[in-house]
């Protein structure tokens, strides 16, 4: 019987996780969408660094690396600045793989910014979400994944002891 609730417990925990991996790539794919008809203006890269968040894993310790790439922009007379290189998560587990993404954007560069016109402070340097659909459907087995925890757990709950 208990063993029925830890299954319908992590049930609830995965089920979660796949609608967060549901939710963010999908909204993720909207917003390219919508920003492959943005107007576009040119940039200039103004910083380019790798950074790094330690992350526990259990008992793994795994430090992520991501590019932090600015740029400015001018709109109607007004400079803006941004630092969205596109719709995809831009996350690495290699540094060297980080760094060789950051090298793509070399302070200084010229760039075109896509912008959204009802807010020019929202913009990107590729209107593409590479990934952002494989992020859904693994959501979605996951999800599903969950769901069967949860039924399974709910069978042994409530089966005669």
């Amino acid at each position: 019987m208990v063993l029925g609730y830890v299954f319908v417990a992590i049930g609830v925990l995965v089920v979660a996780a796949g609608l967060a991996a549901l939710y963010f790539g999908h909204r993720n794919r909207l917003m390219a969408l919508a920003s492959a008809n943005w107007p576009s203006v040119g940039g200039v890269i103004e910083t380019n660094v790798v950074s790094s968040t330690p992350a526990q894993s259990g008992e793994l310790d795994e430090t992520t690396y991501f590019p932090q790439i600015g740029y400015s922009y001018v709109v109607g007379g007004e400079t803006f600045v941004g630092d969205r290189l596109g719709f995809s998560p831009r996350q690495y587990r290699d540094e060297e793989a980080a760094a060789t993404a950051a090298a793509a954007y070399p302070v200084g560069t010229p760039v075109v910014v896509f912008y959204d016109p009802a807010n020019p402070f929202a913009s990107t340097l590729s209107t593409t979400a590479k990934g952002t659909l494989s992020s859904e459907i693994v959501g979605g087995i996951v999800v599903a994944l969950g769901l069967a925890s949860i039924a399974i757990g709910i069978g042994f709950a409530v089966a005669p002891s």
